[in-house]
């Protein structure tokens, strides 16, 4: 049985701010920003789940460790740096 490839939600609106955002770790670096999806675009992640990361911790959170050890070592909840990302759009927006 083959099962359908989920589809996804783009924005490029969202991922432009994302990208104007520094990093969502607070390092201070001047590295370009990186929207990291916290749901896989290969598994229907959409735009609207993306944080902001330098390059650096992009890489680092790709790197072997992977990315739940790298949210867990830092003390931050993903999903509430992806909400909080969301909400600055939106206050952004209205």
């Amino acid at each position: 049985m083959k099962f359908p490839k989920p589809s996804r939600e783009e924005n490029a609106a969202y991922l432009a701010h994302v990208r104007s955002l520094p990093c969502c770790l607070e390092c201070g670096g001047q590295s370009l920003i990186d929207p990291h999806h916290v749901v896989r675009r290969s598994l229907g992640g959409s735009d609207l789940t993306c944080v902001p990361l330098c390059r650096m911790h992009h890489a680092e959170l790709h790197g072997p460790r992977g990315e739940r050890r790298f949210w867990e070592d830092r003390g931050l909840n993903r999903w509430q740096v992806v909400a909080d990302t969301q909400a600055e759009y939106i206050r952004l927006c209205v």
